[in-house]
């Protein structure tokens, strides 16, 4: 008698269980379920999409295709500064590159001949005339390509050494960049405008003495301090609040050479 009233309580509950079973299957037919918690943001399109067009002037095409890369706001915000810094196009072959090694910051500036650093008083600009020159090709340690001409124009690169070489004697100008283990040089002389520019940096302990000076407007700069290693989110941050405290005219140029 037991046994049969068990029964008899049991076989609704299955049915029960059975018909809440079928009609939840039902109800989310064809729905995907995403795994919210693994979702990376790579930028608000109503805010860094923006911020990075304005002051990078890149088209919102070009920040999708790095968007689609892998690459974060801050990321893209830091590669279009190496770019700019160094007057160097943006390439297919190169931005592979990069996406492959931007957990070494410092290996990819090396390439681009920047100092690895963020300085004390701000975002690194050079203020002398900038023009195109030799750049080192991204992944090669051993290199060298000189050009002679109306310029004469030298970079090369081994382990644990880079250096780049520009003079113009017609228009009395010499630049030199020079890069080694442990000290970080760079010189820009331009006799005719009485410009001289130098940055010096010394490794591991990032100490930097930057100088400035133009003759002809009698124009003066003087700075020194520690630096902070690169950093894609602390370098995005610098920069919006440079944008925002200091001068919002200063834009960067970045050339894109990839068709889409």
């Amino acid at each position: 008698m037991n046994k049969r009233l068990l029964s008899l309580l049991v076989i609704p509950i299955l049915i029960t269980s059975l018909f809440s079973t079928a009609t939840l299957a039902k109800k989310n037919k064809g729905k995907k379920f995403k795994n919210k918690g693994h979702k990376k943001k790579f930028y608000s399109k109503d805010k860094d999409t923006k911020f990075l067009t304005d002051n990078f002037r890149v088209e919102q095409e070009k920040i999708d295709y790095f968007a689609r890369l892998g690459l974060s706001s801050e990321e893209m915000s830091l590669i279009f500064y190496l770019y700019s810094a160094s007057n160097r196009p943006i390439t297919k072959s190169e931005i592979s590159f990069i996406v492959k090694n931007k957990a070494d910051w410092s290996k990819l500036a090396w390439y681009f001949g920047i100092p690895p650093i963020i300085l004390e008083d701000g975002i690194l600009r050079f203020k002398h005339p900038t023009h195109s020159r030799l750049s080192l090709p991204l992944g090669r340690k051993n290199y060298s390509r000189e050009r002679r001409g109306r310029f004469n124009e030298k970079i090369s690169s081994k382990k644990n050494k880079y250096e780049y070489t520009y003079e113009d004697k017609r228009l009395a100008i010499q630049k030199k960049i020079e890069i080694k283990k442990n000290k970080y040089e760079y010189k820009y002389e331009n006799k005719h405008f009485g410009i001289i520019e130098r940055l010096e940096v010394k490794y591991p302990a990032n100490k930097y003495e930057y100088s400035y000076y133009n003759r002809n407007t009698g124009e003066r700069i003087k700075k020194s301090g520690r630096g902070k290693p690169f950093n894609p989110s602390h370098f995005y941050s610098k920069l919006k609040k440079e944008k925002e405290e200091k001068d919002n005219n200063i834009n960067f140029s970045v050339n894109i050479d990839i068709e889409l």
